[in-house]
């Protein structure tokens, strides 16, 4: 008796967890059809609508060697972009040949900026404005007249006269991430007046 095999049937779950740079896909092969898989895995890309395949452009694979029979399996896709939609899809691939799982976009959280200074502030004194610390970032300090403040990281050290300022900040990642401006404005006090008393 010949047993027919064809290609195994796939989905692709949702995802079960997000976060600023990774995801947790989801996959099932549902039906080997007569004939174990020797690979199962994902491809994930920035959702532009379509349904790509391994080797498109922007595609990035995961893959599992072995003998599969039907069943769930997962990954997590890490080096992401905060505050994207990707596309996953599910493949198996047997001795018929591959199979697809129709996608699935998730979306990964963006991470929000805080900007605070040390307080109190006196003129002249020694002071700083910290940003939130994001593992990878590259900071970008103006001040309000958009002159480019000299640090690159997520502290601007400042020593300023009595005034009140306002110093922007954002961020960028090496996946091409460019985050929202956040801003900020600090005031810087007169020292106080001190008299001498005299006693006659």
């Amino acid at each position: 008796m010949i047993i027919p095999i064809a290609k195994p049937l796939v989905n692709t779950l949702s995802c079960s967890n997000s976060t600023s740079t990774s995801l947790t896909v989801n996959g099932e092969i549902t039906n080997v059809n007569g004939d174990l898989a020797t690979e199962r895995g994902f491809i994930i890309y920035e959702a532009d609508g379509t349904d790509k395949i391994i080797g498109g452009a922007g595609v990035i694979q995961y893959a599992e060697n072995g003998l599969f029979n039907n069943g769930q399996f997962t990954h997590v896709f890490s080096n992401l972009c905060p505050n994207k939609t990707y596309s996953i899809r599910a493949y198996a691939i047997n001795a018929c040949g591959i199979t697809y799982g129709a996608k699935q976009n998730c979306f990964t959280i963006p991470v929000p900026l805080s900007l605070c200074a040390s307080s109190p502030i006196c003129e002249n004194e020694n002071f700083s404005i910290q940003a939130t610390s994001i593992t990878g970032a590259t900071y970008h300090w103006t001040n309000s007249s958009g002159i480019i403040q000299p640090s690159t990281t997520n502290i601007l050290n400042l020593n300023l006269p009595a005034a009140t300022y306002t110093y922007n900040c954002y961020y960028t990642l090496a996946c091409g991430y460019t985050s929202p401006t956040s801003t900020i404005s600090v005031t810087v006090h007169p020292k106080p007046i001190t008299s001498d008393i005299y006693h006659y």
